[in-house]
């Protein structure tokens, strides 16, 4: 089998991250990683309603099945 080298896995907030170590300030550190991930999130709004759209319908139809195929077994085929 053959080696694989540089592989590795990169850093999703290296900067901030590294900052926040070197001066350990929790507070500051916590204020940065939030901005980070609200703005992480604000980038995956779409998909994330995409998502959620997906979800309730797919629960809707589902039901609807199962409601009509309940009744159509309770009152014969």
């Amino acid at each position: 089998m053959r080696q694989i080298h540089g592989l590795s896995a990169v850093p999703v907030l290296p900067n901030a991250v590294s900052w926040c170590i070197k001066t350990r300030l929790v507070h500051t550190c916590s204020k940065i990683l939030m901005r980070k991930l609200i703005a992480s999130m604000s980038r995956y709004r779409q998909l994330f309603l995409t998502g959620i759209a997906t979800l309730f319908l797919s629960g809707l139809f589902l039901s609807c099945s199962y409601l009509f195929l309940f009744q159509l077994a309770e009152h014969g085929w």
